[in-house]
């Protein structure tokens, strides 16, 4: 199946080109809306080593057919563009890839129902930053915590000291 853009080498170039990783999606509904999978549409050169496989591979494939073990509840981010789809509008959240073992911030968006884009941009470096930065807190916080402590300790037992040599 050709992809949406391939008509228009422009937007082909500047998808395969931007620094994130890009998706075009269609919903597949059953009869009462209710989304049951989706379909690639399009996507970028970049999202292709999210899901490690080739753009020609991928569009027109269903997601349970191209990964028939996905369950869709522990994905969030088809949750959140399923919602997207349905009402229009764009979500900004972030999600762990476990399996990429990867932090993205994601936008997913919709100006058409039953379709939704989504962009993930690689976000761990920041992430491991923060945790990084949480533990040193963490580790400051236990030191400044035990240094208070042991000068209260030192200050009750020269006091004890100077209490037990004016005894006399």
């Amino acid at each position: 199946m050709e992809g949406y853009c391939d008509n228009n080498p422009n937007i082909r170039n500047l998808l395969d080109n931007m620094p994130y990783d890009f998706a075009y999606c269609k919903i597949i509904a059953n009869e009462n809306d209710k989304p049951e999978d989706f379909f690639f549409f399009e996507i970028n050169k970049a999202f292709e080593n999210i899901i490690c496989m080739k753009r020609n591979e991928v569009i027109g494939k269903r997601v349970k057919e191209l990964y028939p073990l996905v369950e869709r509840t522990s994905l969030v981010w088809i949750e959140a563009c399923d919602k997207v789809a349905f009402n229009l509008g764009r979500v900004d959240f972030e999600y762990y890839m476990p399996f990429l073992k990867k932090w993205y911030s994601v936008t997913a968006y919709s100006r058409q129902k039953f379709s939704f884009c989504v962009i993930f941009h690689d976000i761990t470096d920041m992430k491991q930053s923060e945790e990084a930065q949480t533990e040193s807190k963490k580790d400051c916080s236990a030191l400044t915590e035990s240094t208070e402590r042991n000068t209260q300790i030192a200050k009750w037992h020269k006091g004890l000291d100077k209490y037990l040599l004016n005894k006399d």
